[in-house]
C-alpha cells in the first residue's frame, strides 16, 4: 500500500518539525508549506490525502486556503483545522462555520494512526 500524503500548513517551524518528526515513522509522506499563498499554489501537485490547517496565519490564512481546497480542487481533502489554546472565541466560531465536511483537530491522533 503506497503512504498516505500529509501536508502541513503551519507557519511556526517548530510545530512543523514536531510533527514531520512524529508522522515520518508511521510511514507518512510529508510535504509541508509555511504559510497559505504556498499552499494555495501547490494544493494541485501534492494531492494530499489529509491537510493540517493552521488558521491563524500572516497573508493567506488558513479559511482562504480551505475555502480555495473546497472550491477549487478536483478531489475531496479532508481538512483537520489547528487552534492554538489562546486563539480569540470569535475566530473558533469561524472555524465551526467554516469545518463543514471538515475533520476536527481532535479527531487527528485517531485518523493518523489508524489510516495507514
Amino acid at each position: 500500500m503506497a503512504n498516505k500524503k500529509l501536508l502541513i500548513v503551519e507557519d511556526e517551524p517548530n510545530i512543523v518539525l514536531a510533527l514531520r518528526i512524529l508522522l515520518k515513522d508511521e510511514g507518512y509522506e510529508i510535504s509541508y508549506c509555511y504559510d497559505g499563498a504556498t499552499a494555495i499554489e501547490n494544493i494541485d501537485s501534492l494531492k494530499p490525502d489529509l491537510v493540517l490547517l493552521d488558521v491563524v496565519m500572516p497573508g493567506v490564512d488558513g479559511f482562504t486556503v480551505a475555502k480555495y481546497i473546497r472550491n477549487n480542487v478536483e478531489f475531496t481533502i479532508p481538512i483537520l483545522y489547528s487552534l492554538q489554546q489562546k486563539v480569540p472565541k470569535m475566530i473558533r466560531w469561524k472555524v465551526i462555520i467554516q469545518a463543514q465536511n471538515t475533520i476536527w483537530l481532535s479527531l487527528l491522533i485517531m485518523m493518523l494512526f489508524w489510516i495507514r
